[in-house]
This record gives C-alpha cells, structure tokens and sequence, in this order.
C-alpha cells in the first residue's frame, strides 16, 4: 500500500506518517503532563518546528 501511493506523494504521505507516529508517542509520553495544552500547540505550527522543540524539552528524557 506503502509504496504504490509513495511516488505519487512521497514527502507528504511520509511526514505524515511520522508526524502521526512522533505525536501518538508524546501522547503517551505526555500523560503524566497536560497532553491537552501540548496538543493544539503542535497542530498549530508545522511539525518540523514542533519536533526539535519537543527534542529539547525534558518529555523526550522523562
């Protein structure tokens, strides 16, 4: 399934499955936290400026 729609939108199709992955990963990273207030802030802005950010911060250790 993959790669019969990866030529047509490798870039999008891909990052979209990694977003999908990176955030249900800090969903259940974040559960001791307010995963709520992390939520829409990460939908707001692209991905790409919320991964690094996310990297840097603590959740990612803890």
């Amino acid at each position: 399934m993959s790669h019969l729609r990866r030529p047509q939108t490798a870039s999008q199709t891909e990052t979209r499955a990694h977003r999908q992955t990176r955030v249900h990963r800090l969903r259940l990273e974040s559960t001791d936290r307010p995963e709520s207030t992390d939520r829409p802030e990460s939908t707001d802005r692209p991905e790409s400026t919320d991964r690094p950010e996310s990297t840097d911060r603590p959740e990612s250790t803890d």
